[in-house]
């Protein structure tokens, strides 16, 4: 996606919640909520990306890290709300793999940050019971320096940083949730998100959430 069109997506995204706001009949409640997860990435890169002395480790397998978040929600109304969603991915252990010789070696997949804003839309089951889906558009910082690894052929290999740690993230997520009180709700929810960058990265999270509404 071009960056002209990323930009005009994002501010239609984030704009068409605050059309709401008339209509909100002054309902508005805040909610914060904590969320715990584990990311699933998928692969990324492939063998054809391999060029000797520049890119000699160029795919990435999938792997999986845990995340923790703190997202706050501003209710426009009993169905709709502003959400902004602040995450930190922990770091894990990941195999490269140079196509030309087959040499790997061990690296620290990089932690990251995400900031999400967006809208959610909420489903009423039952009284306690309530299905959301929200979408969203934001920032992943990749907290990445330069590094030297050993590999299995005790070669040092040398992973560098990325030229540009901030990459534009598109997100949507699914979830349910039950309300114990109207002041507190645990739920679980699932999002998949896209860092666009080269290549471009693809997350899903399943996620465990706690809601305290003021």
């Amino acid at each position: 996606m071009k960056p002209e069109k990323l930009r005009t997506a994002a501010f239609v995204l984030l704009l068409f919640p605050a059309l709401l706001l008339p209509a909100a009949g002054g309902h508005k409640k805040i909610s914060l909520e904590l969320v715990g997860g584990v990311n699933w990435f998928a692969a990324a890169g492939s063998d054809s990306d391999h060029v000797a002395g520049e890119n000699d480790f160029p795919g990435s397998p999938a792997y999986s890290a845990p995340a923790l978040g703190l997202r706050a929600a501003l209710l426009v109304s009993p169905r709709w709300a502003w959400t902004f969603d602040a995450r930190y991915g922990l770091s894990a252990a990941i195999d490269l793999r140079d196509p030309s010789d087959q040499e790997t070696v061990r690296v620290d997949a990089p932690g990251y940050l995400t900031a999400v804003a967006g809208g959610r839309r909420l489903f009423v089951l039952s009284r306690s019971l309530a299905l959301h889906a929200a979408i969203g558009a934001g920032i992943e910082y990749r907290r990445v320096e330069e590094r030297e690894f050993i590999s299995d052929l005790g070669s040092k290999i040398i992973i560098t940083a990325p030229a540009r740690p901030l990459s534009p993230l598109l997100a949507a997520d699914i979830g349910l949730r039950y309300e114990f009180t109207a002041a507190l709700a645990i739920g679980v929810e699932c999002r998949a998100a896209c860092a666009l960058r080269r290549p471009a990265l693809w997350a899903v999270t399943p996620a465990l959430v706690l809601a305290l509404r003021f």
